[in-house]
């Protein structure tokens, strides 16, 4: 165990699992540019990881497919349609986000929403929803682990796509803004404008609220008293009041 391995070509993954079930985790690779069958390669890993996810081992799993996303953006796997290396990611996403990678798993869905945007396509509603899904997930998780950064970076990419669950994905923004405290101001502008968009919404109030001591917090006076007067007369009865 322990070992490593060098090879001058990709190799396929009936070799990875040997050398897995060897104890070798490390495999040097100068593969040809032209090797012909790499394109498919990225495929036999993804179906490695799932079947290594399926026998619970997360970890190695986790990184078979890490390295089909590898191989699926090479350009030898330039013919490969963007819907399946979408999915690729977004499968490696909700792994990495159930064993808390949250900040990998963001990096692969920020890449994802850049794709579908720019697809503007219609097929993709089902890639959009999945992914909105699994980054509200990773903002809710980051924001109560008070990781703000990651939780503002998955909100705000969740916010660009649009799906059914827009409007957690905005009150999620506008959380993660206001409690990294870096720009309370901008924080503020943001609540008031999911309370503007969302003014039904069940934590509209809290929302309100939080607005309120953000102003306090950027020493708005002004905005300060202007967001008190619309809190008590929007909800007058509201336990926060």
């Amino acid at each position: 165990t322990g070992a490593v391995v060098y090879t001058t070509r990709y190799p396929f993954s009936t070799s990875i699992f040997q050398c897995y079930l060897m104890g070798i985790r490390k495999i040097v690779i100068a593969a040809h540019e032209w090797e012909p069958y790499y394109k498919d390669e990225f495929r036999r890993a993804a179906r490695l990881a799932r079947e290594l996810q399926r026998r619970g081992k997360m970890d190695d799993a986790a990184t078979f497919y890490m390295h089909a996303i590898d191989a699926s953006e090479r350009t030898q796997a330039d013919s490969l349609p963007q819907h399946a290396k979408n999915m690729l990611r977004i499968a490696t996403a909700l792994l990495l986000s159930e064993q808390r990678q949250n900040a990998t798993a963001c990096n692969l869905l920020e890449k994802v929403t850049e794709r579908l945007i720019a697809s503007g396509n219609d097929d993709q509603k089902p890639s959009i929803e999945n992914a909105a899904k699994i980054l509200n997930q990773i903002g809710s998780t980051c924001l109560e682990e008070k990781d703000f950064e990651t939780a503002e970076r998955a909100f705000s990419s969740s916010k660009q796509l649009h799906s059914q669950n827009q409007a957690t994905a905005e009150l999620g923004y506008a959380w993660a803004v206001a409690f990294r405290g870096n720009d309370p101001g901008t924080a503020a502008k943001t609540l008031e404008a999911f309370i503007q968009k969302y003014p039904e919404h069940p934590d509209a109030d809290q929302a309100a609220m939080l607005a309120i001591e953000c102003y306090q917090k950027a020493n708005n006076t002004q905005a300060t008293l202007n967001a008190v007067a619309n809190f008590l007369s929007k909800w007058p009865e509201s336990k926060l009041a």
